[in-house]
This record gives structure tokens, sequence and C-alpha cells, in this order.
């Protein structure tokens, strides 16, 4: 029987990991989610404008026009069944309001 010229390899030893330890009451996750500074940076504000969405939260103007909802007049129903409100310069409220049986208007919920 013919022998190879190498010689087998010895097995190399695997370096044994030491347990990481984990301490209660730490909760880095939710210090990490609850840390918004960057929506307040400007660099990120740009880079969404480009890509089209807004960092601005729209809120009611009033509490008024959440418990009574806006002008009738202004809503226009879309194909999903829900009603929208036109804005006076032609752009939409992107929150979908229910129309109820007295014709009034409500968030959905």
């Amino acid at each position: 029987m013919a022998k190879f010229p190498w010689k087998k390899i010895k097995a190399v030893a695997e370096a044994e990991e030491e347990p990481k330890e984990y301490a209660r009451g730490e909760d880095k996750a939710a210090n990490t989610l609850s840390d918004r500074s960057h929506i307040e940076d400007n660099t990120f504000k740009s880079a969404m404008a480009s890509l089209g969405f807004s960092t601005e939260v729209s809120r009611p103007e009033s509490p008024a026009e959440m418990s009574t909802g806006p002008d009738p007049s202004t809503m226009i129903q879309n194909t999903d069944g829900y009603w929208y409100h036109r804005k006076p310069d032609g752009s939409y409220d992107p929150r979908p309001w229910i129309r109820n049986q007295d014709g009034s208007f409500q968030p959905y919920q």
C-alpha cells in the first residue's frame, strides 16, 4: 500500500469561550428604542424628505376637531371605504375617518 507524502494534521484545540454574564434590570433594548434623538438630526430629516417621507407628526388643530370632526363638505370618500379630510391647499390628511349614522365623522381607531 502506498503512503501519502503528507502527515496527518493534529486537531487544533478550540479555544473555549468564557460564559457571558447578564445583569438583571438592564434593559438596553428599551433604552435604545426610546432614544429618538436621530429624528431631530437635520441630515436624517433631509434624507427622509428626499425619499418622500415627512418626519413631522400631524396633530389635530384643536380638541374640538377630534370630537366633532372636520367640516363634512371637505370630506372625500375613498375606495377603501374611509373618508379623508381635504385641506384648503388640496392635500389630504392621512388619518382615515368613519361616517356615523347621524352624518358626523369620527377618526378611525
